[in-house]
């Protein structure tokens, strides 16, 4: 994702777990990152990959968080 012209990301029903939760994460806290609309709808985030995600989103460029249960 670093220093791509991506703006909108989709992981609707990816299944990213934990592990993926924190790679997402930490993209998202890359300088140059152009994320500003993501999605997690269907996810298997569970609270602390929730967690993880979210205090990435602060420090982001996402505006927009689409997610669904």
């Amino acid at each position: 994702i670093k220093y791509s012209n991506v703006t909108v990301l989709n992981l609707r029903n990816t299944k990213i777990g934990k592990e993926g939760a924190e790679a997402l994460a930490n993209a998202l806290k890359e300088e140059g990152n152009k994320i500003t609309q993501l999605g997690l709808m269907d996810n298997n985030l569970k609270d602390e990959g929730a967690k993880t995600i979210a205090k990435a989103i602060k420090r982001s460029n996402v505006t927009e968080l689409y997610l669904q249960l």
